[in-house]
């Protein structure tokens, strides 16, 4: 799924808003408002508990203004909301949508049919077929700058056409609490644009130096993972934004991630306890909130691909003490 990189678009003299920033309109310039103050850490039990609070009380307040759905993978995301509305489960829509080469033993339909049936709670499998409405492509293509990926038009589609009155609820921003991209000490821009695949493009590079540079210092500075940073506001604050702009023209959503207070609480957790692929903070969360959910594997995988997964964080790791993992990575940038 592509991606754009800074505050630029493809129109001249347009740029957009990152995260974290505001557009004084006196000044004809934008600010950073966040981060301000030193990091304050926080222990695994304490911050797991304040999260887990303030997503279910988010989740409940939601449940009091809106018709809600919500879809169910086999990832953390969904199941950190899924436990968040246990207390309302009765009063939400789950579902996943079928799309493309989904099968019935596609993880991300067997693992919740499986949940649904332990933890009692209705589950919809949404076929969305493939469907040729030139009219809504248009309107859709006429309302984004560019569809990051068009294979997923026929999710927008079904949601037109089958969600009408409900807002439904999207872990996202949920990604931005687990350390996507590594903790490793951050020397060049291109640390940061390798994980986008983007070391070769000089537009990419020019786009994030200054934020490269101004991030750098505020983050040895305060105490914030670079990474998580850029994930944040180069990530999010592109791709995160393209696909929320596509859903929009469908239907309505809401990010109970969304919270300041609740990512502040979880990227002030030991950033080793938070790794992209098993974080500690959800998995407690989800103990407090429903433990039954977790009978289930979480994003469960092949042998061979776990196999490839040990061999890459066994590597990587193994460089990272020798001191060579940045090098190397500068090496491939250039190569």
């Amino acid at each position: 799924e592509g991606s754009w990189m800074g505050d630029g678009t493809k129109f001249i003299g347009i740029k957009h808003l990152l995260p974290n920033h505001y557009l004084d309109l006196s000044e004809k310039r934008t600010i950073r408002y966040w981060p301000t103050h030193s990091i304050s850490k926080l222990d695994l039990e304490n911050a797991s508990r304040v999260s887990a609070e303030i997503l279910k009380n988010t989740m409940l307040s939601a449940i009091n203004r809106f018709q809600m759905s919500m879809a169910i993978t086999s990832g953390w995301d969904s199941r950190c909301l899924l436990a968040a509305s246990r207390n309302v489960r009765d009063k939400v829509f789950y579902y996943i949508q079928r799309f493309g080469n989904m099968t019935d033993t596609h993880p991300d339909i067997r693992v919740p049919r499986k949940l649904a049936q332990k933890a009692g709670f209705p589950f919809h499998v949404i076929d969305c077929s493939e469907y040729q409405n030139k009219d809504f492509i248009a309107v859709l293509e006429k309302n984004v700058f560019i569809l990051h990926n068009p294979v997923k038009i026929a999710l927008h589609w079904n949601f037109f056409q089958n969600f009408q009155g409900r807002v439904n609820a999207s872990g996202n921003i949920s990604d931005l609490c687990r350390t996507a991209y590594g903790i490793e000490p951050v020397e060049d821009a291109k640390d940061l644009l390798w994980f986008m695949k983007l070391t070769d493009s000089a537009y990419a590079r020019d786009a994030v130096m200054s934020w490269f540079l101004e991030t750098k210092n505020l983050c040895d500075t305060l105490g914030y993972n670079q990474r998580d940073l850029f994930f944040w506001e180069q990530d999010l604050g592109n791709w995160g934004s393209m696909f929320a702009a596509e859903v929009d023209i469908a239907i309505d959503e809401f990010y109970p991630f969304g919270t300041r207070r609740l990512v502040e609480t979880i990227l002030a957790v030991d950033e080793k306890l938070r790794p992209y692929e098993n974080s500690q903070v959800h998995r407690r969360m989800i103990e407090l909130l429903w433990p039954e959910l977790l009978s289930q594997p979480i994003n469960p995988i092949g042998r061979r691909e776990r196999l490839n997964r040990f061999l890459r964080k066994t590597g990587t790791a193994f460089l990272s003490q020798l001191g060579l993992l940045s090098p190397l990575r500068k090496l491939r940038s250039r190569v």
